[in-house]
């Protein structure tokens, strides 16, 4: 049973539904998710005999609580949409369970949405935010265990091979380079260069070279600085100093357009105090 509470006025916003329209192409650069329409649904949707349009309205009131920051109503709105809301309500219930839920109920939170978004995602392999968003789950329910866990269930390599599915799915995919670049960096920081090369493939000339292509994004959202900032911080420690703080007072400049960006800005800003 996944419960989401009302999050903090101050993550909230006001958007109407024109407003988000005008605005859907900067909010989605990140992650290319497609704008509602029944051409699109019809696409994903190819077995089911329903009114696309009717589904579009209301997949395109889905997104609206959730740029607002109503996460709870986005979630049960998008699940009550079937595969076709599955992205909106499933990112919803990552974004509240990762930055809202109590850290000592994330592991059973998480653990349910991944075991009701695998049917999902087995159907749907070739849709890349289907495939993404499951992944964070598999990142966040691993990052809730112990690592001895988390590496002896088999959690991590799941959450591999999920991001790596959707590295194969779409190259430049923002989002999943930077996972993908923070999961290889805590492998190469937790095994050593040596046995994370090994194990992972993880290297860092890869790893900064996904860097590299994230922030090649034209206006990137705060959470691209701020991933890099934090990644970098891990991998070259005191070596990378003024990049990070660079890029941490990019993250802090960039626009704050809803609720994830400014979660991202409360990060960055916090971090860059201790700098």
């Amino acid at each position: 049973m996944i419960t989401i509470k009302e999050i903090p006025a101050e993550f909230q916003f006001d958007y109407d539904l024109d407003q988000l329209k005008a605005i859907w192409p900067r909010l989605h650069a990140i992650d290319g998710e497609q704008a509602p329409s029944a051409p699109a649904l019809s696409a994903l949707m190819t077995d089911q005999q329903t009114d696309h349009d009717q589904i579009a309205q209301e997949l395109w009131m889905s997104w609206l609580d959730f740029h607002n920051g109503h996460f709870d109503r986005a979630f049960g709105k998008g699940l009550a949409l079937g595969a076709a809301g599955f992205y909106v309500a499933h990112l919803a219930a990552n974004t509240y369970g990762s930055y809202f839920l109590p850290k000592a109920q994330q592991t059973a939170y998480f653990e349910t949405l991944i075991k009701h978004g695998k049917p999902v995602v087995e159907r749907y392999s070739d849709q890349i935010n289907v495939n993404y968003v499951h992944a964070l789950h598999l990142g966040r329910y691993a990052q809730s265990v112990s690592a001895v866990k988390a590496l002896s269930s088999g959690i991590v390599q799941d959450f591999r091979k999920a991001l790596e599915h959707c590295l194969t799915l779409s190259p430049g995919h923002t989002p999943s380079l930077l996972t993908h670049a923070a999961l290889m960096i805590e492998a190469i920081v937790t095994m050593g260069e040596l046995p994370a090369r090994m194990g992972f493939g993880a290297t860092r000339k890869n790893i900064l070279r996904q860097y590299e292509q994230a922030l090649e994004l034209p206006d990137p959202p705060p959470v691209v600085f701020l991933e890099a900032a934090k990644g970098l911080a891990r991998l070259e420690k005191r070596k990378a100093k003024d990049r990070v703080k660079c890029l941490l007072n990019q993250a802090v400049c960039a626009a704050r357009m809803d609720p994830m960006d400014a979660l991202d800005i409360r990060e960055a800003t916090d971090l860059l105090n201790q700098y």
